[in-house]
């Protein structure tokens, strides 16, 4: 009896995941009238077929919700044709639909024809960014206290422990600003090429970003990455060819701009 309930729900889960009506394809019509009885109202195609229009709607709705400006970049068809190939590849394996995504930029930046464009790409991080700052769990904020018994000559060995929510994302495109045009009136223009930084966190009540500049984003990467902040500013002043003076005078105003975000919760010594 499992044996054949086991087989009876495969069969089931093989024809609702079908991307076009059941009554198309003449094996998986022939499936369904195996697998339902019909009645008065529907034939056995149209009542698995329900189900297979449900299992779509519920998972490219989801995929959308996340990645709203990929949608909004495609359009409506192109759009449905990539959650169709996400999807054969990375089928849902929760109840939940909270981490459908979550390889979606992975599978963008290596299938064809998504993979010419790394525009999708970015995009594909940075709403994935956004998911993972709404749903990182809260922690107690940085203790002033703390940070001023620290003394001078241990802060280049210090390492900086960052909120849960934030993130720091690089892009080749202003994706950031496409995508909130693309959440307000659902159709901006294609973006022009621009290396961009940002921060993506969660603020008191919504989900913020924030503009960076070069040093501070390769700053910050270094850091939550879990380098030491000595180490990451000589990183930075050589990788971006800096005067070390006068970016060592810009370290202060950037850690006091980033505890009062609450980006920055603690700091190891």
């Amino acid at each position: 009896m499992r044996d054949r309930l086991s087989d009876l729900q495969e069969r089931v889960v093989q024809a609702i995941q079908a991307p076009t009506p059941l009554a198309e394809n003449a094996a998986l019509a022939a499936e369904a009238t195996r697998l339902c009885t019909g009645n008065a109202r529907m034939s056995p195609v149209d009542q698995l077929d329900v189900y297979r229009e449900q299992f779509w709607l519920r998972h490219v709705d989801a995929l959308a919700e996340d990645f709203r400006s990929i949608e909004v970049l495609l359009g409506d068809d192109a759009w449905r044709t990539l959650c169709e190939a996400y999807l054969a590849a990375h089928p849902s394996r929760a109840y939940s639909l909270r981490h459908l995504g979550e390889r979606f930029g992975e599978f963008v930046r290596r299938e064809a024809p998504w993979r010419d464009d790394p525009l999708i790409g970015d995009l594909a991080d940075l709403e994935w960014a956004f998911v993972d700052a709404w749903d990182a769990p809260d922690v107690p904020p940085l203790d002033a206290t703390k940070i001023a018994a620290i003394a001078e000559d241990v802060w280049p060995a210090a390492r900086l422990v960052f909120h849960p929510s934030f993130r720091a994302v690089r892009m080749g495109w202003p994706g950031h600003t496409f995508r909130a045009a693309a959440k307000r009136d659902g159709g901006p223009a294609r973006p022009d090429p621009d290396e961009t930084f940002v921060a993506v966190y969660r603020g008191e009540e919504t989900l913020e970003y924030v503009d960076l500049d070069r040093d501070a984003w390769g700053l910050l990467a270094r850091l939550a990455r879990g380098v030491s902040l000595g180490p990451a500013c000589e990183d930075v002043v050589r990788d971006l060819g800096l005067d070390p003076v006068a970016f060592e005078g810009r370290v202060g105003a950037h850690f006091q701009s980033w505890t009062a975000r609450g980006w920055v919760v603690d700091v190891l010594t």
